[in-house]
């Protein structure tokens, strides 16, 4: 049995996370959860994705002529493997995860990265303009910021409220 103290840590997923922006290779990311004594394979990876438990890949094209391309996956992909294999370790199968736990958690991480990154391109085109107000559009800016964290912080409440009605629902059955 898994023990969950062998997975990564708040501060080994952050790292991660800020290592590769741009993503990681599926056997990437299972070499890492092996290494750690987990028991990851690429059978056990399609699966995941396949039951919207982790996003899907995006494709990345190699340098060179008729290299191809490879799929790389967002970063937090490994921050959401992590959280599958605590939970499976404390009793919780796949089919629970999967109807419970990460309910809209995919939708909710991809309406984030996007948020963010449209974010950050509205700061680059604000600094980079020769815009005499300029610091007006920068507090412009960080409203639409702290709007965009209210929205998914609203969104994740009340998909958190359609998870528990759903288990008492299941529960008086």
């Amino acid at each position: 049995m898994l023990n969950p103290e062998q997975l990564f840590t708040e501060y080994e997923l952050k790292s991660i996370e800020t290592e590769h922006p741009d993503g990681l290779s599926a056997q990437r990311i299972i070499d890492m959860f092996q290494r750690r004594g987990a028991r990851v394979s690429e059978a056990t990876f399609r699966k995941y994705v396949q039951l919207g438990l982790i996003p899907r890949s995006r494709r990345v094209g190699r340098k060179g002529k008729h290299k191809g391309s490879r799929g790389v996956y967002p970063p937090n992909t490994v921050r959401r493997i992590n959280e599958i294999k605590i939970l499976m370790a404390k009793g919780m199968t796949i089919e629970e995860l999967q109807q419970e736990f990460f309910f809209m958690g995919g939708e909710l991480d991809e309406l984030k990265q996007l948020l963010e990154r449209v974010v950050s391109r509205m700061e680059d085109a604000a600094s980079r303009s020769g815009v005499s107000d300029k610091p007006a559009v920068m507090n412009e800016i960080g409203e639409v910021q702290n709007n965009a964290r209210n929205l998914l912080s609203r969104i994740k409440r009340l998909s958190e409220k359609l998870v528990a009605r759903a288990r008492v629902a299941r529960t008086a059955m």
